[in-house]
């Protein structure tokens, strides 16, 4: 693995990105592999086997602005799979796929930059691509998306565009609506010249963001990751962020699939009227529910503050009538049972005898 300059990706090796000798991480062993977008750059890929006899389903998780896909749903501290959204997931029956967006995380990016796209869409595109991987992966099974932050704007766009090809849609935190942000003072000043500066320099950092005010210890191990970009928002990103937010709303007529949106008013990151509007633009007799998780003491990151375990829950709740016919056969977190189907698989097959099968490069 080649190390990287504070501004630069790290490059991938031929098909495979290795975990080694980043930040925690001891207990995670994920199959990996990569693909080739549709711009030539390759992307690296997760994959996390359900602990259950047979598999109930498959989720995608799709991470925010910033960060890499472990950091954002591993536990914290130290991006630990234990007690994680993955391991929930995995412990309820789910295969887990996950890949790092473009410029993030061990993916690489336009002319090496990290954090940074031509087009937001480009990252929707990424998506879909991979999501018709799971499917295929899947073998006729149901596959369904998750998007935290970032990722759950990444999302709705993938919905809006898939119409009724997408099982499922999970809008965690998502940024959808950003007045907030804007109404910083350093944005203030130089939000109004992004466009310009985006058609001139669009790699110039220029936008700030919000720091976590209720956790900082988790907002501190962000910074200290060096997959993780903690630098100011480049011009050509703040100009399609706020065009993403827009058309997210615009077009959330068209998603006709199930959805889940969860939000807590306290998060200063992304707007809450965001998941509102979505929700209230989605068609009125879709399969849909909004879920305020204010009163748990959330700001933004659902997946690693305290209490990240009840929104797993709540998650794993609402699929359970999606993914079977008898919502009790799904578990509804870490019980007992899923505990000990846990240990019991570990224990047969350790890290270093467990058969690897990274997927095969998508074109």
């Amino acid at each position: 693995m080649a190390s990287f300059a504070s501004d630069r990706s790290p490059l991938l090796g031929e098909t495979e990105p290795s975990l080694s000798g980043y930040l925690g991480m001891e207990d995670c062993d994920p199959e990996t592999g990569s693909f080739l977008n549709a711009q030539g750059l390759r992307l690296a890929t997760y994959f996390y086997p359900a602990l259950t006899k047979k598999p109930r389903g498959a989720i995608l998780l799709v991470h925010g602005y910033g960060c890499h896909w472990h950091w954002e749903f591993t536990s914290f501290p130290n991006n630990t799979y234990k007690n994680s959204w993955i391991e929930s997931f995995n412990e309820t029956g789910l295969n887990v796929y996950g890949f790092d967006l473009q410029s993030h995380g061990l993916s690489e990016g336009l002319k090496g930059y990290r954090a940074h796209v031509n087009r937001f869409q480009d990252f929707t595109n990424d998506t879909k691509q991979f999501y018709y991987h799971c499917k295929a992966k899947e073998k006729g099974g149901k596959v369904y998306v998750l998007g935290l932050s970032m990722g759950g704007c990444i999302v709705s766009h993938v919905a809006e565009q898939l119409s009724e090809d997408l099982d499922g849609l999970i809008l965690a935190a998502p940024m959808l609506r950003l007045e907030r942000i804007k109404r910083k003072p350093a944005n203030k000043v130089l939000l109004p010249f992004s466009a310009c500066i985006s058609a001139c320099w669009p790699s110039l950092p220029v936008g700030s963001k919000s720091k976590n005010p209720f956790h900082p210890d988790i907002g501190a191990e962000h910074d200290a990751d060096p997959l993780n970009y903690d630098g100011r928002v480049r011009a050509r990103m703040a100009t399609e962020f706020f065009w993403a937010v827009d058309k997210a709303i615009e077009d959330a007529h068209k998603v006709s699939c199930p959805h889940l949106v969860i939000h807590s008013e306290e998060d200063t990151m992304t707007d809450p009227e965001g998941s509102q509007m979505f929700y209230d633009g989605t068609p009125s007799g879709a399969n849909k529910k909004l879920a305020w998780v204010t009163h748990l003491g959330f700001w933004h990151g659902l997946s690693k503050e305290p209490q990240h375990e009840k929104i797993a829950e709540l998650i794993v709740e609402w699929l359970a009538g999606l993914l079977v016919r008898n919502p009790k056969a799904l578990g509804k977190g870490k019980g007992e049972r899923g505990k000990k189907k846990q240990q019991t698989k570990r224990a047969k097959t350790p890290s270093s005898r467990r058969k690897r099968t990274p997927p095969k490069n998508l074109k």
